[in-house]
């Protein structure tokens, strides 16, 4: 998947491990990609990624007027189906990883199980991708240390982000915010955002 006009790309790290540096993960050398135009049920947690990255991008420079996460277009890449043995749980499914981060200028997305079973991506929720993306802005913006009230600060402006961009597309710009969902991630309720 390649948006040559947004400079977004995503790709299917195929249960990768992300522990340790990012020159020791093995990067596909093209994005995800499928001889049919719809493939949502080949690889969902890529088309999730996708859209849902676009949306942010869009409600950056449509609403806020900014080009991209840094403000100068840079290119937007996406990581899907990541692990991260560094967070496995003890005695878990080594392929379960519930989060989703901004790192090293790129987004990587875990997944979890859901209640049948079945691995869903953490890329499914936009209000997620928004507030990771938004760490993204912050960093490129403010430059502030994710540490202390700095890391506070950082961690509700993501918040605040999250809302506003999940509620912009799912209530409606215009609706009230009366009618908006408040809460981060509320489908996910385990699942964690942990910074690396």
């Amino acid at each position: 998947l390649s948006d040559p006009q947004r400079k977004l790309r995503t790709y299917d790290l195929q249960l990768a491990n992300i522990s340790g540096a990012t020159a020791d993960i093995p990067i596909p050398a093209t994005p995800v990609h499928h001889e049919l135009a719809d493939f949502r049920q080949v690889n969902p947690a890529a088309i999730s990624a996708h859209i849902n990255a676009a949306r942010v991008w869009d409600f950056y420079n449509s609403v806020l007027q900014r080009k991209s996460i840094d403000d100068e277009g840079m290119e937007l890449v996406s990581y899907v189906r990541c692990t991260s043995a560094d967070d496995a749980e003890p005695g878990g499914d080594p392929n379960e990883w519930a989060n989703a981060i901004w790192w090293e200028n790129r987004m990587w997305y875990g997944q979890m199980k859901d209640q049948s079973g079945q691995l869903r991506s953490i890329a499914t929720y936009l209000d997620i991708i928004a507030h990771e993306l938004t760490h993204g802005v912050t960093e490129k913006s403010s430059g502030l240390i994710y540490q202390g009230q700095s890391g506070a600060l950082n961690e509700s402006f993501s918040d605040i982000m999250g809302i506003i961009i999940y509620n912009w597309y799912t209530v409606g710009a215009d609706a009230p915010v009366t009618q908006w969902t408040w809460e981060i991630g509320p489908e996910i309720g385990r699942a964690s955002c942990r910074e690396r």
